[in-house]
């Protein structure tokens, strides 16, 4: 393949026994052969290569592989709602994109197209092996208007089908303040190859948290004699709080509900909401929580986590927890650098503090099974002949061998990445842009990760050998569920009309709850005064219908038992 550089200009009753199934991934692979036509054409494509060359590896193979020039579109899944907006307001979503957009919106809006069936079974045929080991995917994502067709392509990611968030902070700090965590070094599970990051499998109660918190405050932590840690920071509202409020018996997680006394509550009414509000705004009088946490955003609550360190804890996705460099700017790695770990230095790894019901952790990634989220749409403009092409691609990107997987990953071996051990039986890790030799792309990679589809024996080449083992021996066991909640109800199906109430009333129901939460918090309001009052004003705006439409949706544990059922008796 000749090396080269271009200019590119941004422009279903019972399945549950099968759905426990490993997906088996076809080495063959569709090929460019399906496309209708051999005609070179351009595909736009969501998002940016990161090292701001024009290339990469991976887009090299599939251009020449498959006849198509490819055009990242410059903007990523994760750069910000608003220039989402801005993109889709102006006609401009690529041919392929995943953005985190109501999808059922997208397409009602004529943003994005459906695709029959028999087009993906002709087109994709390692999909559609994925598909029918895991049939309620066959279930998910079908158009309302058009029989027997998708609105998405899924992808697959084991490594989320539990709970992935929580509470980092360094155990020196929490020695230097005169907290005790017992048993420490017989329960500590390590979650990196380098002895930075441990998993504490002990209960921190909720008071005792708290008091940590105020330690962290008061007690000059980091020992430069400055009155300067900020105890807790984050982003927002649900970035902020999702892991904290396990221990409020608080599911708020993607529409978030259980049955509370018999009936259907949703999160943002519940007494559990509430509790936590009070507790929250307890804390934010004691000074625990940063003062800037409601308008910064996320990076600039990673900086504070990282550097000179002001702040003690935030939230963290629990695989960044596994990574041995000092490549990765957020929490909860960047609490201590490798200098740091090399003088001693220990990172407590947490699910979040233990409620007075025994509760912590938060709600799981994906509900039902996890095939429910990290889709591709595939813009409206795509005709059928670009459509085949785009179909070819991602069969053989994501869906066929592991070693076409591992060279979208990563790049080539022994140029972009190296296997830690033995070859697909170890984690492939990436080389730095420095170490990449001469008349090779600086990104080996695809430019997106959409959709993933990431296996529970593909996550091998994810992670190091700790962390998989973490994975295997703790997370994918009843430990991981035990600090995981599932909603009561999810309309997996899109069989109700939420899609059209949460159009019309959703984004005043989540402002309401959003401006009553963070007015709680910083001390603004009578939580108890005013509670009962913003719940009834919540159900009239939309809410009230809003509940009776989730109503109609099947129950989640009956779903993973593999019964589709809406009323108990």
């Amino acid at each position: 393949m000749e090396l080269r550089k271009r200019i590119r200009y941004v422009a279903v009753v019972a399945f549950a026994a099968i759905l426990l199934l490993p997906l088996s991934v076809s080495a063959g692979g569709q090929g460019e052969g399906t496309a209708a036509s051999e005609e070179r054409m351009t595909i736009t494509w969501e998002g940016r290569i990161k090292s701001g060359e024009d290339t990469t590896y991976a887009m090299d193979i599939i251009e020449e592989k498959f006849n198509v020039d490819i055009v990242p579109n410059g903007l990523g899944a994760n750069d910000g709602r608003e220039k989402v907006d801005l993109m889709i307001a102006t006609g401009e979503f690529p041919d392929v994109g995943n953005y985190w957009v109501d999808r059922w919106a997208l397409y009602d809006d004529g943003i994005i197209r459906s695709f029959t069936f028999d087009t993906i079974k002709k087109n994709m045929p390692n999909y559609t092996r994925m598909l029918n080991q895991y049939p309620i995917g066959w279930l998910i994502n079908k158009a309302p208007d058009v029989e027997d067709s998708h609105i998405a392509i899924m992808g697959l990611a084991a490594n989320t089908e539990v709970c992935t968030w929580s509470i980092g902070f360094r155990k020196d700090w929490a020695d230097n303040v005169g907290f005790d965590l017992p048993k420490w070094d017989e329960v500590k599970i390590p979650m990196d190859n380098i002895g930075r990051s441990f998993w504490y499998d002990e209960d921190i109660y909720l008071d005792d948290w708290e008091h940590l918190l105020e330690l962290f405050k008061d007690g000059d932590p980091d020992g430069n004699g400055k009155d300067d840690t900020i105890p807790w920071t984050g982003s927002g509202t649900w970035w902020m709080w999702s892991v904290l409020t396990g221990a409020f018996e608080l599911n708020r997680r993607d529409a978030g509900n259980w049955l509370q006394d018999g009936e259907l509550v949703d999160w943002r009414i519940s007494r559990n909401f509430k509790d936590f509000l009070i507790t929250a705004q307890r804390w934010w009088a004691k000074g625990l929580i940063d003062k800037e946490y409601a308008t910064q955003d996320l990076r600039k609550a990673w900086e504070k986590t990282g550097g000179s360190h002001p702040a003690a804890m935030m939230p963290a996705q629990t695989n960044y927890a596994s990574r041995d460099d000092d490549n990765l700017n957020r929490p909860p790695v960047n609490l201590a650098t490798l200098d740091d770990v090399a003088n001693g230095v220990q990172l407590v790894i947490s699910p979040g503090p233990t409620g007075p019901r025994g509760t912590r952790g938060e709600s799981y990634y994906r509900q039902v099974t996890s095939m429910q989220g990290y889709q591709v749409y595939i813009g409206s403009q795509v005709d059928d002949r670009k459509l085949a092409k785009i179909m070819a691609i991602l069969d053989w990107m994501y869906y066929g061998s592991d070693e076409d997987w591992v060279t979208m990953r990563y790049g080539k071996e022994g140029v972009h990445f190296d296997w830690v051990g033995e070859p697909f039986a170890s984690q492939a890790k990436g080389r730095q842009p420095e170490d990449i030799p001469e008349g090779y792309p600086k990104q080996g990679s695809w430019f997106t990760g959409y959709p993933p589809v990431y296996t529970k024996t593909r996550c091998i080449y994810l992670f190091h050998e700790k962390y998989y083992d973490f994975l295997t021996n703790y997370l994918w066991t009843p430990k991981g569920d035990a600090i995981a909640m599932r909603k009561y109800k999810d309309d997996i199906f899109n069989e109700t009309n939420l899609v059209e109430v949460n159009k019309r009333v959703g984004e005043t129901l989540q402002t309401m709850t959003d401006e009553f939460e963070t007015r709680a918090i910083i001390g603004e309001i009578d939580i108890e005064a005013e509670w009962d009052s913003y719940v009834q004003k919540w159900l009239n705006a939309g809410g009230r219908e809003y509940l009776e439409e989730l109503d109609k949706a099947p129950i989640v544990e009956e779903l993973r038992k593999g019964n589709i059922v809406y009323k108990l008796d």
